[in-house]
C-alpha cells in the first residue's frame, strides 16, 4: 500500500512541471500532498519493528538526522540547478523515475496485515 500510494504521489511531479498558474500549482501540491502522506502510518510502523526496542529511539533518531540532511542537501543543489539552468520541467520527470524507482527496492518487504499492534488502547484492539 505504501508503495501504491507514493508512486501515486510521485506521478504528481508530472503536471506540477508544467503549470501555470498558483492555482493549478497548489492544486497538483494539495493532491500529492495527500498521496504521500497518507502511507506515513505505515512507514513509521516499518520503522518501529525494523529496530530493537532498546535501542529504537536512537535509531530512529539517527535515521531523522539523516533524512533532514538528505533535504537541506537536496533544497540546495535544486536552488543552485535553478539558478545556473533555470527552470527545467523535465527534471521532474528524473523525480518521478527517482520515486518509483526507490519504491520497487521495497517490493520484497512484506507488510503486516492490519495495526492491531500500533492502535492499542489498554485491552480493546482497533482492526482495520
Amino acid at each position: 500500500m505504501y508503495i501504491i500510494f507514493d508512486s501515486i504521489g510521485g506521478l504528481f511531479f508530472i503536471p506540477i512541471a508544467f503549470v501555470e498558474n498558483a492555482n493549478e500549482f497548489v492544486f497538483y501540491l494539495s493532491l500529492q500532498a495527500f498521496f504521500f502522506s497518507y502511507p506515513l502510518q505505515i512507514w513509521n510502523e516499518f520503522q518501529i519493528k525494523s529496530f530493537p526496542k532498546w535501542n529504537r529511539g536512537t535509531e530512529i533518531g539517527i535515521l531523522n538526522k539523516i533524512a533532514g540532511l538528505g533535504a537541506f542537501i537536496a533544497y540546495v543543489v535544486a536552488g543552485y540547478v535553478i539558478r545556473k539552468y533555470s527552470f527545467i520541467p523535465y527534471l521532474f520527470f528524473a523525480a518521478v523515475f527517482i520515486d518509483i524507482l526507490s519504491n520497487l527496492v521495497l517490493i520484497g518487504v512484506r507488510e503486516e496485515i492490519g495495526f492491531t499492534k500500533s492502535f492499542r488502547s489498554s485491552k480493546t484492539y482497533i482492526k482495520f
